[in-house]
């Protein structure tokens, strides 16, 4: 918490933090980021914009929160950081160029001036409700900066779906689906696109819901002065391509990637990979029709897409999904235009010919007694656009819709109690339990946060209690309660108040450790090295007690669990963790982990030695795995010598910068599946089959693995 003009504000995403409040409703995030070209919490640029979280980064830019101290509200930063080009000053903020060659310098003003385009485009959106509106454009540190608005009570989709356990109900997801529609009409009426569509970059306040940072993308250009390096989960395949056609199509495979990741919480496999291995994008917990919407939005060729924004709600309305009006501009296909007043000139004759027909019909026929006649006339009137009928049959419309709604989802009491799905602008969140979808059962839980001891990984101490040792300690259980508490406690709370207490009984030839709060524990910010070093410890039940859903770093977490046969993680919730290094090294004995369908790893960065010396497992299932921001593999299945396969073909290996030693004395291994995995031809591959004996079955399409192989097997 910082103390910004007189108010109490997250020192992270700089929203208001309430009287006797510690956690941010908002973030709940820490500066985790150890990537040394970002800039570090709390920098100052131009002398009055406060830099806060790091929030994603592309080819072209950094992403950041920030706060403008003259103008006393929040804002996000977007830094031009060109990738392979520049780097930080280890003195500072200031930024260097890695290369003084004429080609490079040349490049780097192509890339200044895309980025001054992107803010001189968003001056044309300043009246647009949905479009957060750039506000300043300067210099400083050797590079340039963006400044724009940031709802007050604003909070980034992707912080949305963490706050609501990883995933979001269909419900949720039409209301935001339909705000994003409507910002990318306003963009597209224009002849503009979006170009950058992601959850970092789509704002949910209250009711509405507006886009930021636009990229320099007119219909019929490339987005990019270049073909992008850095993989995008939300790019289509026509953005990795300097020439190729962009449209509407381009943003609405984007605004497809954002729903597949409201549905799922899994980040969307990018799409290059997709066009190798030929599979579709994840998407769960939605009605069947939604759900083939979804697969056309996400089509790889631009030709099997929806082409524009019309296309896309004409078949949400006509399938009853999502009501939207369908008069929007097309501008994808200029011929259309040109049919515009003779599609409207044939409409005109129909309707006079009706008119005529009802007529003569009136003239004829009607001779004023027969009350059927009278009917079927007025129907004929009434069927006309204009008719006084038509807001009886648009009620009629809704109330179908009611109707199919309640065909897709089924009746229980439940779905009847639902929540406003709306992000509350307090700072607790709202309870949530429906579809199947793991959320906040419960919010007692939610101020019960669990404090690591920073030094836990040295001491031998329990949960920071030098009375006890780890080696005493064989079992661990976690409760939601603390009526069963013992005399033999203490306060593992982070704020000290008591609202979480461990305690200890007699167990066997030591303990057992209970940890428990009223409602569940919060297990948010870290979780770095908790049971390193319980080597006696044979089981942990968690309960469903110990909520992960805002846990950024699980390195060296079970590290040296020497005795532990047996993992239960099925009610992790992972999705904000970065870091998972060394988090099972040296659990000799363990035979068994179970990771549940939340158990998600596309925020991890690295998972070096993360199953090192695990030399009893002789199985894994990683099929749930997303490894698209891993960069660091190496040693991770070191000695794990029983293990005599592995299908790591879903593992996204492109931005991997270090695999060495990655399958060290994996000496029973007989099947390695790497499917179509991509790596760069620079990556460190040194010593990854080093002593793999047992490999005679190689799956992969990567020369940089197969030469790897080839040369351990020549030794």
């Amino acid at each position: 918490m910082t103390n910004l003009n007189g108010k109490q504000r997250c020192e992270h995403c700089f929203s208001e933090m309430k009287k006797n409040k510690s956690i941010c409703g908002f973030c709940m995030s820490s500066d985790n980021s150890t990537d040394s070209s970002v800039l570090k919490e709390g920098s100052v640029l131009m002398g009055k914009y406060v830099v806060g979280m790091f929030l994603y980064k592309d080819d072209l830019c950094n992403y950041y929160m920030g706060f403008d101290m003259e103008n006393n509200s929040r804002v996000s930063i977007r830094e031009l950081f060109v990738d392979g080009l520049m780097q930080r000053s280890e003195k500072g903020q200031e930024i260097e160029f890695t290369s003084l060659e004429d080609a490079d310098k040349c490049l780097f003003n192509e890339k200044k001036s895309d980025f001054c385009k992107d803010a001189q485009i968003a001056v044309n959106f300043k009246n647009c409700k949905n479009i957060c509106m750039e506000r300043d454009l300067f210099d400083e540190n050797n590079t340039s900066y963006s400044v724009c608005d940031f709802p007050e009570n604003g909070i980034t989709l992707r912080h949305y779906i963490g706050k609501y356990g990883g995933r979001l109900d269909e419900k949720q997801i039409l209301k935001i689906m339909r705000g994003v529609i409507n910002a990318l009409e306003a963009i597209h009426s224009l002849d503009y696109i979006h170009g950058n569509l992601r959850s970092e970059n789509i704002i949910i306040d209250g009711a509405n819901i507006s886009l930021m940072w636009l990229h320099n993308s007119e219909f019929g250009h490339s987005l990019h002065s270049g073909p992008m390096k850095i993989m995008n989960a939300f790019a289509p395949p026509e953005q990795y391509k300097k020439g190729n056609y962009i449209g509407a199509c381009t943003d609405i495979y984007s605004l497809g990637c954002v729903v597949s990741y409201m549905t799922s919480g899994i980040y969307p496999t990018d799409s290059l990979t997709r066009l190798m291995n030929g599979t579709d994008l994840q998407i769960s917990g939605v009605s069947v029709k939604f759900n083939e919407i979804l697969l056309k939005m996400t089509e790889l060729s631009t030709n099997e897409r929806y082409e524009d924004l019309d296309a896309l709600c004409v078949d949400l309305t006509e399938s009853k999904v999502l009501r939207l009006k369908t008069n929007r501009k097309s501008v994808t296909n200029p011929r259309k235009k040109s049919h515009k007043w003779l599609i409207i000139s044939v409409i005109a004759a129909l309707l006079v010919c009706v008119g005529a027909l009802a007529t003569w019909y009136f003239v004829f026929y009607n001779d004023g007694s027969n009350e059927d006649d009278e009917t079927d006339a007025a129907k004929l009137v009434d069927s006309l656009p204009g008719s006084d009928s038509d807001e009886e049959d648009e009620n009629e419309d809704k109330d179908d819709e009611k109707e199919a709604e309640k065909e897709d989802k089924p009746d229980s009491d439940s779905d009847k109690k639902k929540p406003d799905d709306e992000p509350d602008d307090e700072d607790e969140p709202e309870e949530k339990e429906e579809n199947g979808n793991k959320g906040f059962s419960s919010t007692k839980w939610y101020g019960n946060v669990m404090k690591i001891a920073e030094n836990s990984a040295k001491s031998s101490a329990v949960f920071g209690n030098k009375k006890y040792n780890k080696e005493d300690i064989l079992a661990v259980e976690f409760c939601d309660s603390t009526d069963n508490m013992t005399k033999k406690n203490w306060d593992i709370s982070e704020n000290q108040d008591e609202s979480v207490m461990a305690w200890v009984e007699k167990f066997e030839e030591g303990y057992k450790l209970y940890i428990g709060a009223d409602g569940g524990i919060n297990a948010k910010g870290s979780l770095k090295s908790c049971f390193y070093g319980y080597e006696k410890l044979t089981k942990i039940e968690f309960n469903g007690a110990l909520h992960t859903e805002y846990a950024e770093d699980m390195s060296a977490m079970f590290r040296n669990c020497r005795a532990l046969k047996e993992l239960d993680l099925s009610d992790f919730s992972t999705v904000l963790v970065s870091d998972m290094s060394r988090m099972f090294e040296n659990c000799e004995n363990l035979e068994k982990i179970r990771f549940g369908e939340s158990f998600k790893t596309t925020s991890v960065t690295t998972m070096a030695h993360m199953f090192d010396y695990c030399r009893t497992l002789t199985h894994i299932n990683l099929s749930g795995f997303s490894t698209e921001n891993v960069t660091d593999m190496s040693y991770m299945f070191c000695w794990c010598s029983k293990l005599k396969s592995l299908d790591l073909s879903e593992f996204f290996t492109s931005r991997c910068t270090d695999m060495s030693y990655m399958f060290k004395r994996c000496s029973s291994l007989k099947s390695l599946n790497f499917g179509r995995a991509v790596v760069d031809p620079d990556a460190n591959v040194s010593g990854m089959f080093n002593d793999c004996s047992k490999l005679d079955d190689l799956k992969t399409e990567s020369d940089v693995i197969m030469d790897a192989y080839k040369k351990a097997s020549k030794k």
